[in-house]
């Protein structure tokens, strides 16, 4: 059980590596003084010591660059009960830094550190339910994690759980919930849910709206968004809502090839004769 003394001098550690990063009231300089200190509590068991030490030995920050004893110190966080190391070991395995490629450890990672509250966490393992990597394919429980870090504000679970109505993924189609969860996710910033809001406008509410539907393909063709430019050729192609029009349509899927649309790129080849 760590002192009260102990405890605030283990705070004021942790205080004075994130002050340094931050560039607050410290410099790199503080940092070898830190991981120094940092030692005694690792020695003594103390797993918030051990993933902040961890953290130093990983990045190489006032001592020398240890990957292999970072791994080592956060695996002791990890089985601490910390999700932070927890969450860090996820992304090691997950993506192969230091380690061969495991994503059912990375799997395993992700979930402990979920279901401590991690909210990040949570939707990576939706991610890993609805390709099946590291675990089995269920879109029902990729609908439940997305859902439980949405609520938690993950912008990029909001827009998953979008698609997921919008699709019925792991759950009934549901429009209504599709356009909410879209919007929520374009007001937390994922810029993405400029075409699912297009998407549903034009293809999927009752009274399609497609002047609304462009406006938000157009929004995401701004900031260069491949499949929202294509919709844009679609329309202008058929006729949705305007003339029909093939030097827009053909503008419009330059613009998607140009962003890396090979349904663009194919489409380009057939009404114009053009190889881009």
């Amino acid at each position: 059980m760590i002192s009260n003394q102990d405890h605030y001098l283990l705070k004021a550690i942790i205080q004075t590596i994130n002050r340094a990063n931050f560039g607050h009231h410290a410099t790199n300089r503080s940092i070898p003084k830190a991981a120094s200190a940092l030692e005694v509590f690792v020695t003594n068991g103390n797993v918030d010591a051990c993933y902040w030490l961890a953290i130093l030995c990983w990045d190489g920050w006032g001592l020398p660059r240890n990957t292999q004893r970072a791994l080592q110190l956060f695996h002791v966080a990890a089985k601490g009960g910390n999700r932070k190391a927890m969450h860090n070991l996820a992304v090691v395995y997950d993506n192969g830094l230091s380690v061969q490629t495991n994503r059912v450890k990375a799997f395993s990672f992700f979930l402990s550190a979920a279901q401590l509250g991690d909210k990040e966490a949570m939707h990576a393992i939706g991610d890993m339910f609805l390709s099946g990597e590291g675990t089995d394919y269920n879109p029902s429980k990729a609908r439940y994690w997305f859902l439980r870090s949405a609520k938690l504000g993950v912008a990029k679970a909001m827009y998953d759980l979008a698609r997921c109505y919008q699709k019925g993924v792991g759950t009934k189609q549901n429009t209504r919930l599709a356009l909410q969860w879209y919007n929520q996710a374009l007001d937390a910033g994922e810029t993405k849910a400029l075409t699912g809001l297009g998407y549903c406008y034009h293809k999927l509410i009752s009274s399609p709206d497609v002047a609304k539907a462009r406006w938000y393909y157009e929004q995401a063709s701004e900031l260069g968004h491949a499949h929202a430019t294509y919709n844009l050729g679609v329309m202008a192609e058929r006729g949705d809502g305007q003339l029909q029009l093939l030097p827009d349509a053909i503008f419009w899927y330059k613009r998607a090839a140009s962003f890396g649309h090979e349904g663009a790129m194919l489409k380009l080849a057939k009404l114009s004769g053009e190889e881009f």
